[in-house]
């Protein structure tokens, strides 16, 4: 899949894993930068992979493991994007705009409150993680702020 993916231009691969005790957690992120946009399109593959069973896990697997409710996921990942959106709002990125939350949540690629389309669990560092893409310009130059260390949402401590 990566050589057929990076043999088109303006593509790109990137990768993470972290081994937490008898789990593999690789995350895959694939950036196309088309010329159409003005910014890439970014999708995950990831794989948590127990070491011992040689088996995929499934994210009911992975929320089992960690004892979350996918409820919980969801009140985390909106709580994460109402705090990514005080803080473009500090940094006045929106400071000429009348661009509520829903215009920020619009602008991020998150239709209808649709915090978990997309989603991937991850674990780092022993602790869970979502990994939610959203896209990260806008008219505002917020992609002066965002990065893709911001779709790592932290579940777990």
């Amino acid at each position: 899949k990566a050589n057929e993916y990076i043999s088109v231009d303006n593509r790109k691969i990137n990768y993470s894993y972290e081994i937490n005790g008898k789990v593999l957690s690789l995350a895959i992120e694939y950036s196309d930068y088309n010329e159409e946009n003005r910014s890439p399109k970014i999708t995950y593959d990831v794989y948590n992979i127990n070491l011992e069973t040689k088996k995929n896990l499934s994210k009911k697997e992975m929320l089992d493991l960690y004892e979350v409710k996918e409820s919980q996921i969801k009140e985390i990942v909106a709580s994460k994007f109402g705090e990514y959106y005080e803080t473009v709002l500090e940094k006045e990125y929106m400071k000429e705009s009348k661009c509520d939350y829903e215009c920020f949540l619009y602008f991020r690629g998150i239709i209808f409150e649709q915090y978990l389309k997309d989603y991937h669990l991850y674990i780092k560092n022993g602790d869970l993680y979502v990994i939610r893409p959203f896209n990260i310009f806008s008219y505002y130059d917020e992609d002066k702020y965002f990065t893709s260390k911001h779709f790592f949402i932290q579940i777990t401590n």
